[in-house]
């Protein structure tokens, strides 16, 4: 089972997991949350739909309760879920930890009444980690209380609820065959042992990360800046180009096999002849990144931390399992090859750390556990009686080549909700990064800034404060585009952020967490190789207080109400008259578009736009079709459908977009129920091509 999708709506664009969301729009959510699950489970992977419903920002997230109105709760916030449910069938879903209109969401009557019931959904619903909350959880439609062991669904209580009557045999029966169910589906059943992990990386699954990526990235700026052609010298600037994140942070966290950062994939695609320099410019780190494995050594092994593992609260005695470990940031989930007992369990990290370049270093570390630390001959950290440890900082003045011993004592805390380590270094900094970048760029014919996020700002638990970029690095952009007109700026985040620098900057290219990939992708969309192919699939606000959402943000009183109704996203700057930075849909190619031919009429029960799409450009390139309802259930225009075309230059191709009759309606709270629109809808079309309409008369 992988615990994804994630299809909850942005509904504030500083929400903390926005990065794992799809987007603002509940159908567009639904229709790619549709195709990730579709193509788990064909391999026989089981997709979790999460988190029903309503975990829309991460601040208070366990103790919330989103009060929201029938028809908002329909048309936004269950519609992603519903359209997965039909669409593709998910083998599971998982509940939210925060409340519904004052009902927890692994107790919510929505599970059985709508998920199941309405929704046709036939699989197992988990609990999000630790996020059961009273014994009503054994009768509610939640069927497995996650991690294990049962707490308030554990056999004792079962036995005695039975026994009194207080829950039905049969409701544990289905809860049981359901779960039975998963185990067939997936084919555990049949398995008479797990079969073991492999780390595999065919050169095709490299590629399709690659070309993913580039489909993903959204051109939001171009003033002839792009591609990049015949440069001599290119300056490459920014701490995340070095250090690109393919990720946010938190439980959606993976170990790719390698991750291609910008700075390496422009330097392995720039033209023959031209010379490439990086320059820091500016940090965007929250806390000291991880300590690289690339400068551990360990005695045992060669490379990276020497991880021991003790079945005991103290790091004594012989330890139970011995393994090499390049984590600096580590999760401990009695999963993988770790068999302890999480309870009680105590690990050691040792290694040598060796200083690439001279100057101050400062370490970092945190844990939700027992932390000791001894650094070369000093004990720099002990907090392992002081119950919950706090951020730990220590110094160390190092030449290049120096080497430091690092030894590192963990242990669990009994009843912990989350288990974690993790160990950073920040190394040596130049006097002035920013005038050392404006001087590079000075001297070379064009620069490329590299600024954004990563999963210190981005991560679920937390949301961020606003949507500025951290630290100096708008200053950064700013004074290198003074210094250099030809600057294209790359910016690395899961969600918007503000660009005070736009008009100054000759190119915005938004290059997401683009996975292990994300350099190598970048550079095919900076040198020409390939047309950036994506569309943004939310609003990016001109500011931090330019979004409709956060009237009703971050609540009061353990309530947040979901105060702008179905205006949600570009719905919303669409009724209040609001011009964004970029809207909703907005995206450009290195190609010219046209359109025309374009018609709507009914299909059988549903509607169908066509069109003729021309690539008028010089080059080939990808269009999105973008087709919006207008003035259904009082919603200035809502998003119908949709279609991607890649088109050779000169090339014209007709494209018919089915729209789903259920796209145009809208929920009726006085029937209440859902009324669907009849007579003529005007349907609005956009693209890099412009604006168009249709009409269609409907019965």
């Amino acid at each position: 089972m992988l615990l994804a999708p994630t299809v909850n709506i942005p509904r504030v664009p500083n929400a903390g997991r926005n990065f794992e969301c799809f987007s603002e729009d509940p159908v567009l959510s639904g229709l790619l949350a549709a195709a990730y699950v579709g193509g788990l489970q064909d391999e026989g992977v089981a997709a979790c739909i999460k988190h029903f419903v309503c975990n829309d920002q991460e601040h208070e997230r366990t103790s919330i309760d989103a009060v929201v109105d029938e028809r908002a709760l329909r048309e936004i916030y269950l519609e992603p879920f519903r359209i997965a449910v039909a669409a593709s069938n998910p083998w599971s879903a998982m509940s939210a930890y925060n409340s519904i209109n004052g009902t927890t969401a692994s107790e919510n009557p929505l599970l059985d009444d709508v998920l199941r019931d309405e929704f046709g959904f036939d699989g197992v619903v988990i609990s999000d980690w630790h996020g059961t909350y009273g014994p009503d959880v054994a009768g509610s439609g939640l069927d497995l209380e996650m991690p294990g062991p049962a707490r308030w669904m554990a056999a004792d209580r079962i036995r005695e609820a039975l026994a009194t009557g207080a829950i039905d045999e049969g409701l544990i029966d289905r809860k049981a065959k359901r779960l039975l169910t998963l185990l067939d589906r997936t084919g555990a059943r049949h398995r008479l042992a797990p079969e073991p992990e492999r780390a595999e990386e065919p050169t095709a699954h490299r590629q399709l990360a690659r070309r993913v990526a580039v489909e993903s990235m959204v051109l939001l700026k171009n003033e002839s800046v792009l591609p990049i052609t015949k440069p001599k010298r290119i300056a490459v600037i920014g701490e995340l180009a070095a250090a690109t994140p393919h990720q946010g942070g938190g439980s959606s966290a993976v170990n790719p096999h390698r991750v291609v950062s910008i700075l390496e994939g422009i330097q392995a695609a720039a033209p023959s002849g031209s010379t490439l320099d990086w320059a820091l410019g500016a940090t965007a780190h929250r806390y000291p990144p991880p300590i690289d494995a690339g400068q551990l050594t360990n005695a045992a092994t060669g490379s990276g931390f020497l991880a021991e593992y003790f079945a005991a609260p103290q790091p004594e005695g012989e330890p139970a399992l011995i393994v090499s470990t390049d984590g600096a940031r580590m999760i401990f989930a009695g999963e993988g090859d770790v068999k302890v007992d999480m309870e009680a369990f105590s690990l050691r990290l040792s290694g040598r750390f060796v200083a690439r370049e001279s100057g101050l270093h400062v370490f970092a570390a945190a844990a939700a556990g027992r932390l000791r630390i001894t650094s070369g001959d000093a004990a720099v950290v002990d907090q392992w009686d002081e119950g919950e440890p706090q951020p730990a900082i220590w110094e160390a003045d190092l030449s290049a080549g120096d080497d430091l011993d690092l030894v590192v004592e963990y242990g669990s805390l009994p009843n912990e909700g989350e288990r974690w380590l993790g160990i950073g270094c920040e190394l040596p900094a130049p006097a002035n990064p920013i005038e050392e970048a404006c001087r590079l760029a000075a001297e070379s014919d064009v620069a490329i800034v590299v600024v954004g996020l990563n999963p210190d700002w981005e991560s679920e638990r937390f949301d961020r404060p606003d949507l500025s970029l951290p630290g100096e690095q708008d200053r950064l952009v700013s004074a290198v585009a003074a210094a250099q007109p030809n600057t294209v700026v790359v910016t690395v985040s899961g969600s918007a952020i503000e660009m005070p620098w736009l008009d100054q900057s000759g190119a915005v290219l938004q290059a997401w967490y683009g996975g292990q990939e994300v350099g190598a992708a970048v550079a095919d969309v900076m040198f020409g190789t390939a047309d950036p192919g994506g569309r943004l699939p939310v609003t990016f606000p001109r500011d931090s207080k330019q979004h409709p959402g956060l009237l009703n943000y971050p609540g009061e009183a353990g309530k947040v109400r979901y105060g702008e109704g179905v205006y949600v996203g570009y719905r919303g700057f669409d009724r209040l008259g609001l011009e964004p930075m970029f809207s909703f849909g907005h995206g450009l190619s290195y190609t010219t578009f046209a359109i025309d031919d374009i018609a709507a009429a009914e299909r059988g029960a549903n509607v169908v736009l066509s069109a003729r799409l021309t690539n008028v450009g010089e080059r080939k390139g990808a269009e999105v079709i973008q087709v919006f309802a207008k003035d259904i259930g009082d919603v200035d225009r809502r998003l119908a459908g949709f279609a991607k075309v890649h088109l050779e230059a000169g090339e014209s191709a007709i494209v018919d977009i089915p729209i789903n009759r259920e796209q145009l309606r809208w929920w009726n709270p006085e029937a209440p129920g859902w009324e669907t629109a009849t007579g003529e809808i005007e349907f609005e079309v956009r693209g890099t091509f412009g604006t168009a309409t249709a009409a269609a008369l409907l019965d």
